[in-house]
């Protein structure tokens, strides 16, 4: 049986049948906490990749299997990040950026956060030999 993901990026969409599918997507569930929008961040990435990929494979006549093939990927597993069921590995993105050419963007926290919630102060770190 395989392992339950860490998270379903495409929870954080109101219609997570769009994930990786349609490109302006605006439905997405914002952060209460900042571990959350660390999660939506990574989400709205690999959405975004996910759609050029979904052009990509269109565009050159591919399937997701001709794809998984040339990764050497599972097709379940490759078309589960693929539609945001489970999160892709860091190097699935890389991947995806070179193999499409999209540069890889990680959005402002602050739209990523419900209005109230607490964001912190990030101070420059002091070095030891600097005291």
């Amino acid at each position: 049986m395989p392992a339950k993901p860490s998270f379903e990026p495409r929870k954080f969409l109101d219609h997570p049948g769009l994930f990786g599918k349609v490109e302006d997507v605006t439905t997405w569930r914002l952060a209460g906490d900042l571990q959350e929008a660390v999660l939506l961040a990574r989400a709205t990435e690999q959405h975004a990749l996910a759609y050029v990929v979904h052009l990509y494979l269109l565009k050159n006549d591919r399937s997701i299997r001709d794809l998984a093939t040339h990764l050497n990927q599972r097709r379940e597993g490759l078309q589960a990040k693929l539609i945001g069921k489970v999160p892709a590995q860091e190097g699935d993105l890389i991947i995806w950026s070179w193999m499409t050419g999209e540069k890889r963007r990680t959005p402002m926290l602050a739209g990523l956060m419900r209005e109230g919630v607490a964001v912190p102060s990030l101070r420059p770190l002091v070095r030891a030999r600097d005291q």
